[in-house]
C-alpha cells in the first residue's frame, strides 16, 4: 500500500518536471556582440553591433512608434538609439550610421564616431540594459596592439581603451 505522504511526493515532483521547462523558456537570454576596431585612417572608431532583430525592435520602437521594415526611418530611429545608449563625454551626437540589417533572427547595427586621434578613451555601453536589465554585452576591441573581449552589464557597462 502506498501512502499518501509519498504519492504527495511524487506528483509534486512530476509537478515540479512539467513546469520547469516553462520558467526555464519565461526568461530568455539577452546578449550583444560587439567588433570595435579603428578606420584604416585612425579617424573614426567604427562599431559593428550584433543582436537578435526582436531585440533591436523593441528598443527601437520602444522610443518610436515604428514600423521596423522602413529602412530609411530604421537607420534614423537606430541612430537616435545609438547616441543615448553608448555614451562618451567627448562624442555628443556625432554617431554616423553607417548602415542597418534587420533580419528577425539576427540583426546589425553599423556605426562609427569620429576621432581626432587615436587615444584613451572610455565610454559607457548600455546598448539594449533599458528594455532587458539582464543584458550581456560583449565587446570585441581590436587595433594593431591590442586584441582584447570584455563583457559587459548593467551595472559594469563602461568600456575603457587604452
Amino acid at each position: 500500500m502506498i501512502s499518501s505522504l509519498s504519492v504527495f511526493v511524487r506528483s509534486g515532483c512530476f509537478l515540479w518536471m512539467l513546469l520547469l521547462p516553462g520558467w526555464v523558456l519565461a526568461h530568455p537570454y539577452h546578449t550583444s556582440v560587439t567588433e570595435l576596431t579603428f578606420s584604416d585612417n585612425g579617424k573614426q572608431l567604427q562599431f559593428a553591433l550584433r543582436m537578435p532583430g526582436h531585440d533591436l525592435e523593441k528598443a527601437l520602437c520602444d522610443a518610436h512608434s515604428c514600423n521596423i521594415e522602413q529602412q530609411a526611418k530604421l537607420e534614423l530611429y537606430a541612430a537616435d538609439y545609438i547616441v543615448k545608449t553608448v555614451l562618451s563625454q567627448n562624442w555628443g551626437s556625432k554617431v554616423s550610421i553607417v548602415g542597418v540589417d534587420y533580419q528577425p533572427a539576427e540583426s546589425w547595427i553599423y556605426f562609427q564616431f569620429p576621432l581626432k586621434r587615436q587615444t584613451s578613451f572610455c565610454f559607457d555601453y548600455r546598448v539594449l540594459m533599458d528594455s532587458e536589465p539582464g543584458q550581456i554585452n560583449t565587446i570585441r576591441f581590436r587595433s594593431e596592439n591590442t586584441d582584447r573581449t570584455r563583457q559587459l552589464t548593467l551595472h559594469d557597462s563602461e568600456f575603457c581603451v587604452d
